[in-house]
């Protein structure tokens, strides 16, 4: 005997019709030194754009990482100018210019907390001699509410 099992997409509210990916980082998040389709924000445009597509909904991926700028203060505080008022997720790669400054990694997640629409903070790059003292500014971020998460690409070289 088959049994068939039949599989549903999840239904997306209406109102909804776009998810917004924001980067923001140094020149290597920039894409400096490459193409821009070579950029990771432009390879997550590529790779997601057909998934959410799936679903009724438009994903946007926008780069608005520059070069030789550390997190703090100037693009924490102005989140909303630089990566809008619709972003869904704001991330953060800068542990080339902020170094050791583990307090600028929870100012800026805390401010995308404070963002309009209340997106997630995706912590890039965080890998490195820094790693437990980054990954303790998000769990601290978290701690206050604001949907925070790290991607830690050692998990891949297994």
């Amino acid at each position: 005997m088959q049994q068939t099992i039949k599989l549903s997409l999840p239904t997306v509210p209406q109102f909804y019709e776009k998810f917004v990916w924001s980067t923001g980082g140094h020149s290597a998040a920039a894409g400096h030194g490459n193409l821009y389709n070579e950029s990771y924000t432009a390879f997550i445009q590529r790779a997601a754009k057909p998934m959410f597509s799936a679903l009724g909904l438009d994903f946007e991926a926008r780069n608005y990482a520059m070069g030789g700028m550390d997190s703090t203060p100037h693009i924490a505080l102005c989140q909303e100018a630089i990566f809008g008022v619709d972003a869904d997720v704001i991330s953060w790669d800068f542990g080339m210019t902020d170094g050791r400054a583990f307090w600028k990694t929870n100012f800026y997640a805390n401010r995308v907390g404070m963002h309009t629409r209340r997106p997630t903070h995706i912590s890039l790059g965080i890998e490195g001699r820094q790693f437990n003292q980054r990954r303790e500014a998000i769990r601290t971020a978290e701690d206050m509410g604001v949907p925070a998460m790290y991607f830690n690409p050692s998990i891949w070289e297994e």
